[in-house]
């Protein structure tokens, strides 16, 4: 999560300070801190501690939203499933069918009265339903009609996943010892100087002598960098 958001941060950053560029010719440093971008993201909850909507307090729980978002069970395996807005009810709605049973919550009850049986009946309900779909299948559905639905992968889903294969994120490598395997690539796709795997991560100790030459050539280097790290800087 720290680097997704971190590097939704520097993107929008990026975006920004190309902009700038062409309005003033003037370039842009930018610094991300992980930190200090997780803590942006809290602001609502802040923000309703602020107003006194929610009490202050520094137990975890607090920035729980409270809402019926959870893992759940489908025919073979799990999905995740997220929501917090009308629109996304109305969204659940039409992918359950229109059951009646959402006749007896209030249109906009995510938002203004989300109560812990509302979220209970909620959760029993979809989880009900979802034991009968096709993860996949109902991630895609839910998808188009604007659901933060999606299928909870293990190592061999991302392998044989259709998104991968069309970036095609995993290459083969020849590595030394492994042979043959499929490696993960990089998690950006750059058209003119795109980034890619030229030979395997060295094993351990395989460049030693090469890097570090004779162990007289060591010592001397090894000296040196005592002398650099012992030099004293004024202030």
């Amino acid at each position: 999560m720290a680097s997704y958001e971190s590097g939704l941060e520097a993107a929008t950053c990026v975006v920004a300070a190309l902009y700038e560029r062409e309005a003033s010719g003037k370039g842009q440093f930018i610094d991300i801190a992980k930190q200090q971008v997780l803590a942006s993201r809290l602001d609502y909850v802040l923000g309703q501690m602020i107003a006194g909507d929610m009490d202050a307090t520094s137990k975890r729980s607090a920035f729980d939203l409270g809402g019926p978002a959870s893992i759940f069970a489908c025919r073979e395996g799990y999905v995740y499933f997220w929501i917090a807005l009308a629109s996304e009810w109305e969204a659940l709605r039409g992918l359950l069918g229109k059951p009646a049973w959402m006749d007896a919550f209030p249109e906009r009850w995510l938002e203004r009265d989300c109560t812990p049986e509302r979220v209970a009946t909620c959760r029993r309900h979809v989880a009900e339903w979802l034991k009968t779909q096709d993860r996949n299948t109902v991630s895609a559905e839910g998808q188009k009609l604007g659901l933060i639905l999606v299928p909870v992968n293990d190592p061999s889903d991302l392998m044989t996943s259709p998104q991968y294969a069309f970036r095609e994120y995993f290459v083969e490598v020849n590595h030394p010892v492994l042979g043959p395997i499929q490696h993960p690539t990089v998690a950006y796709k750059l058209s003119v100087t795109p980034a890619r795997i030229e030979r395997p991560a060295p094993l351990l100790g395989q460049h030693t002598e090469e890097t570090l030459g004779s162990p007289s050539a060591r010592g001397a280097a090894a000296h040196a960098r005592v002398e650099v790290h012992s030099k004293v800087v004024p202030t």
